[in-house]
């Protein structure tokens, strides 16, 4: 039933519409701080509001989403690269590689430097 605001669906298409924005935008932007305030911009909301259209799509928050978004970069260049984990820890956004280190350990059940020694050689691990 449709009133002034529209049909479940249709406010649930809005809602699926501005989650596909924000993941995109998180997708592209990874590498650098982005700040809640920055996101809710995007869409003209408030950052609460933000936070309930992006856990209501995707079970998260858009900061653990985008902590996601780094940690699988940063898997990638630990494998397929040469580079120091703290580089790596700095080109996936993260200021910290201390911070970096345990948030990795956290979500990967090993530090960064046993991930790289682990699959080293596999590529096709994602």
């Amino acid at each position: 039933q449709a009133g002034i605001i529209g049909s479940r669906e249709e406010f649930a298409d809005i809602y699926e519409k501005n989650y596909l924005v924000l993941k995109d935008y998180i997708e592209q932007n990874y590498m650098r701080d982005i700040p809640l305030e920055e996101l809710s911009a995007l869409l003209c909301v408030t950052p609460q509001h933000l936070c309930r259209i992006f856990k209501k799509c995707s079970y998260m928050r858009p900061v653990q989403y985008l902590n996601q978004v780094r940690l699988q970069h940063a898997e990638e260049l630990l494998v397929t690269s040469e580079y120091p984990i703290g580089q790596i820890a700095q080109w996936c956004g993260y200021e910290n590689a201390n911070y970096f280190g345990k948030l990795f350990k956290q979500q990967k059940g090993m530090t960064p430097t046993e991930f790289r020694m682990h699959f080293r050689g596999h590529h096709n691990f994602f």
